[in-house]
């Protein structure tokens, strides 16, 4: 099962993920992976086959995940700046910010989480090194706010690249698609019948003997009143 070999392999990598107050190069290589776990589980969180403390012990592991990298981001900007970071940067940080607001809308609050993905954005839209996607990525990420039915914060105008919101013609350049939100329905719509069945197996194989995930990393629910501090 290749889901359940990379989880292996991040159980064995987030032991040895660098502390994210060295170089620049290592806060952008642990964001990027945090986001790389967000994504790999993400689809598998519609997966209603699952058994349901399989699906807990998955979403418990994307949302960790996210707000660890959401904790990185905070602290390179707060050592750097976020005017010329990478474009992959920001894609990294709205994965993890739409997974927060879907997964854990309560901590951190996913008003402040809105909030802080859009200041992120236009940062980046501003500083010297801007790049001009970051504003259709803005765009969308506002639109899956409502569709959260996430407040949005008062001055939500001074937030935003724009004053006037992004059409279709941009998002489809920025993007290719009107969305950046992983169509985990049509994924889950392609596999194979076995498959829940299959995973929860090997799943099961790969804890043999030992603890449960949940209780060698630090609690989502502790590192998320951090975060919530972090963002306000």
């Amino acid at each position: 099962m290749e889901a359940s070999h990379h989880f292996h392999m991040y159980c064995i990598c987030s032991k040895s993920v660098p502390n994210p107050r060295r170089i620049s190069e290592t806060n952008q290589s642990s964001i990027q992976y945090h986001a790389a776990i967000v994504n790999l589980f993400r689809p598998l969180l519609g997966l209603d086959q699952l058994p349901g403390s399989i699906h807990d012990c998955l979403k418990e592991i994307a949302v960790d995940n996210a707000l660890r990298g959401l904790e990185i981001v905070q602290t390179y900007r707060k050592l750097y700046t976020c005017r010329y970071q990478l474009p992959f940067q920001s894609f990294s940080l709205f994965h993890m910010c739409d997974l927060l607001i879907r997964f854990s809308p309560a901590q951190p609050p996913a008003t402040d989480v809105v909030r802080f993905c859009l200041e992120v954005l236009k940062e980046c839209a501003d500083g010297k090194g801007a790049f001009a996607v970051c504003g259709p990525l803005q765009e969308m990420f506002r639109q899956s706010a409502i569709e959260c039915n996430v407040a949005l914060p008062d001055d939500l105008g001074n937030l935003m690249i724009s004053p006037s919101p992004y059409g279709s013609d941009s998002m489809l350049d920025a993007y290719t698609r009107l969305s950046y939100v992983q169509p985990a329905s049509r994924i889950t719509e392609h596999l194979d019948a076995s498959f829940a069945q299959d995973f929860s197996t090997e799943w099961q194989k790969l804890f043999d003997g030992t603890h449960s995930p949940r209780k060698e990393q630090s609690p989502s629910s502790e590192r998320s009143m951090q975060i919530s501090s972090l963002l306000n």
